[in-house]
């Protein structure tokens, strides 16, 4: 399914302003060469992250991301690149698939997220419908709504009142597509404060604390 997404993706990032960087995790190895081809053929520069890769080609793939402007995707598998590094220069995040569990997902969307990040960062994970996609995403929303549940109350005893991600309304964009593009979607913008930002778009199955941008992606 990864492998599907690849146009996509390309077109996607393709459309994103010159100053725009972005990481794709994948949760397969051989996922990570072939959209390393595929961007190459679109004549978009990317470096490469694997938990195969030596120390020193990790490191060199990921000064070259921080420090090439010419260099525009950081390819990595969840595993490998999801933890422990810091790529605030870019300010896009795709999933070509998710991760099982919700905290995976969340240190790896967070590579973009720490110390040194001055622009918001937009989580995208395209879901091709009818496919194993759409039931990872219905997982991952039980687990959160699950943690939800745990934490609400413990919020409360604590004396934290209202509901901890809201925002003022002038924080709150909304995001969709146009075209062929299905308008099923959640955007979320992370903010410099620590904040989050997020907007529904129609037909969405998930809440509006769901953490991710999930768009039906149409396969020929």
């Amino acid at each position: 399914l990864e492998r599907l997404k690849a146009s996509w993706l390309i077109d996607t990032i393709t459309s994103l302003g010159d100053d725009d960087k972005s990481i794709i995790f994948c949760e397969y190895t051989e996922s990570v060469a072939y959209l390393a081809d595929e961007f190459a053929k679109a004549g978009i520069q990317t470096v490469t992250f694997t938990g195969s890769n030596s120390g020193t080609r990790k490191q060199k793939a990921i000064d070259t991301f921080m420090s090439d402007p010419a260099v525009k995707v950081f390819i990595g598998t969840t595993k490998a690149a999801g933890v422990g590094l810091n790529l605030v220069a870019a300010n896009h995040v795709f999933f070509a698939s998710l991760p099982w569990t919700a905290a995976a997902k969340r240190q790896a969307e967070d590579r973009a997220y720490r110390n040194g990040q001055k622009r918001a960062v937009t989580v995208l994970m395209p879901v091709i419908s009818g496919t194993i996609d759409e039931q990872v995403v219905l997982l991952l929303q039980h687990k959160e709504s699950i943690e939800q549940d745990l934490l609400d109350p413990a919020f409360g005893f604590l004396g934290i009142e209202g509901e901890l991600l809201a925002l003022d309304q002038s924080d709150r964009q909304f995001g969709g597509f146009r075209g062929n593009q299905p308008q099923r979607l959640v955007h979320r913008h992370r903010l410099r404060s620590g904040q989050h930002a997020f907007a529904c778009g129609e037909l969405g199955i998930l809440p509006h604390h769901e953490p991710f941008l999930a768009v039906l992606v149409p396969c020929a």
